[in-house]
């Protein structure tokens, strides 16, 4: 046998197809990922050409490099392209047949089409529209090439035909339309497309997003990174890694959550005037069509790094849940809990100190939990009976009682095992008690985690009315969240700002050993950090307030944890 021969037995046997699931089969091809993306800023014929658009064409070339850099085999057209790379639709055409030729059905393809879009009557050979059995007429959705003459189905791009298409000849088919969706004009002839002819007729191991829903515009602003339109900007954070998994994957699944989480809540950030008009505050949702079953979930992008739980060293961080949370990894350890009889303004026998050791690292929020996090997980403002909208969604989440606040992490800790970013073994938790304080301290053993001194309190901590200026403000009040000094582990604001709900039901005397946390049906919940509103002595590190669960107020809000589940299973009853 010739080297050559031995070579090519090697690569037979050594063949594999590698599915969403990690499951790898021999003696099968190697699974291609190909793509066709077509961006059109100007259009060529009146009645498009009067509309232009900034960011389509950007959007996707970007798309197109994070996509390249993860193995695709990418088509790019534009408006603004020659020959075979400008997006006619005969081009277009083209480039689908250069896309498609010699798939097989493990193979992945990805459409994306960022530009205008209509939808209008199908019309038959003699130009009369076509009607259904019970006699109305049907329409399509359309996108429209570079070369569209608005109002004729002969120069558009059936998205219809299109699907049909890639169900013939394609693989696993993933297709992304960002065009808007209104119809500001019901009557007329020519509308903005529906997409409702799809609903039903998907070819198998397909589907369609559109960037917005029904009755929607597709929005575009210079605010989203170097200018983008809203959905693209979140389709190339998620493949670049945002919308990862637990294991550092994108899968189609994975980056549908992330665009439908984070989409529609950026629009209204950055569209308020429309924000203030939007139904029901729904200005831009996506919406996805999919004829697919739940073991074809195919993987877009590997990050390379995986998105498991456990830290390496105190301070290492990560953001990997929908809220895109920063968090601090506190690692195991061993500390005393309380302050020593000597302290300066300590509370008595409550701060009496005991020997605590968490046996476990965890991670915890490395600001408190903001106004824009609550409503993004909540769907709600965190106080609406109050007229505090104006306040900025990078403020803490204040007027938030325990019982609300425990409600959050419960369905974030939900969301994030739907979205398998968060293992079954792993939660979101206010942080206990010793948690906080541990993690507060990080390392120190004085007053505040900063030094002993009402100056060095001032350095990471809005307090009392201090304004960050070495003075006291006219008007105290909650301020954005890390903007001052970070203690040892990399937390911010773990001092003033606002108090911080814990888990722990309030004792007589700190709980010691491994792991305290107490916890009882009624009584008193603890909260720690003092406050803009409060004294240096209630914002030491052992400093303890308390409240009952459903009590709320402008200075009181919270962090919270991930741990594993086992760390606190065992419960201390008050």
């Amino acid at each position: 046998m010739t080297r050559r021969e031995l070579q090519l037995l090697i690569t037979a046997f050594c063949a594999t197809v590698l599915f969403s699931d990690g499951t790898v089969v021999r003696g099968q091809p190697p699974v291609r990922k190909v793509a066709l993306l077509v961006g059109i800023n100007q259009y060529d014929k009146r009645g498009l050409a009067e509309r232009p658009l900034q960011f389509a064409e950007r959007d996707v070339t970007q798309t197109a490099s994070v996509l390249k850099q993860q193995g695709f085999e990418v088509q790019v057209l534009t408006g603004r392209g020659s020959g075979v790379r400008r997006a006619t639709l005969k081009g277009i055409h083209a480039g689908l047949e250069r896309v498609l030729d010699g798939l097989n059905a493990r193979d992945v393809v990805v459409v994306g089409l960022a530009g205008h879009g209509q939808q209008i009557a199908l019309l038959d050979a003699d130009g009369r529209p076509v009607k259904d059995d019970e006699g109305r007429v049907r329409e399509d959705a359309f996108f429209c090439p570079v070369d569209t003459v608005q109002g004729d189905q002969s120069t558009m791009l059936s998205l219809t035909r299109l699907t049909s298409t890639l169900g013939r000849r394609g693989g696993v088919n993933l297709i992304l339309v960002d065009a808007c969706r209104d119809d500001p004009d019901p009557g007329r002839a020519v509308r903005s497309i529906t997409g409702n002819e799809l609903h039903g007729v998907l070819p198998a191991r397909t589907a369609i997003v559109f960037s917005c829903a029904a009755g929607q515009q597709a929005l575009e602003t210079r605010d989203a990174g170097d200018g983008h339109g809203v959905f693209f900007y979140h389709v190339i954070a998620g493949l670049k890694g945002a919308a990862a998994k637990q294991n550092g994957d994108v899968t189609w699944g994975s980056l549908m959550e992330y665009i439908g989480d984070h989409t529609n809540r950026r629009a209204m950030e950055w569209f308020p005037v429309l924000a203030a008009r939007a139904p029901g505050g729904r200005l831009q949702t996506p919406h996805e069509l999919r004829n697919m079953t739940s073991d074809v979930n195919p993987v877009l992008a590997r990050t390379g790094q995986s998105t498991g739980m456990t830290g390496r060293a105190a301070g290492e961080q990560r953001s990997g849940n929908m809220l895109q949370m920063a968090l601090v990894w506190i690692p195991s350890g061993q500390f005393a809990m309380g302050s020593p009889d000597d302290e300066v303004g300590r509370f008595g026998d409550e701060e009496t100190q005991v020997s605590v050791t968490l046996s476990s690292g965890f991670w915890m929020g490395r600001c408190e939990v903001t106004r824009g996090q609550w409503k993004t997980l909540m769907h709600d403002s965190p106080a609406p009976w109050e007229e505090s909208s104006q306040t900025p969604d990078d403020f803490p989440a204040t007027l938030i009682d325990w019982n609300a606040a425990s409600r959050f992490c419960q369905r974030l800790t939900e969301r994030e095992r739907q979205a398998a970013r968060l293992p079954q073994d792993w939660r979101y938790a206010l942080p206990t008690e010793a948690q906080w304080e541990y993690a507060c301290r990080a390392g120190t053993t004085t007053r505040f985690c900063s030094g002993t001194t009402a100056p060095d309190l001032e350095k990471g901590a809005w307090y009392g009315g201090f304004d960050g200026s070495g003075s006291a403000a006219e008007e105290p009040r909650v301020h954005r969240v890390g903007r001052l000094q970070k203690n040892a582990w990399g937390l911010y604001d773990m001092h003033g700002n606002a108090w911080e709900w814990c888990r722990d039901t309030f004792v007589e005397r700190l709980p010691g050993d491994r792991n305290p946390m107490v916890e009882g049906p009624r009584g008193k919940r603890v909260h720690r950090g003092g406050s803009w509103g409060t004294v240096a002595q209630h914002c030491r590190s052992a400093n303890r307030g308390r409240s009952l669960p459903d009590f709320r107020e402008d200075d009181l809000g919270f962090r919270i944890v991930c741990e594993p589940t086992a760390m606190h299973a065992a419960k201390r009853k008050p």
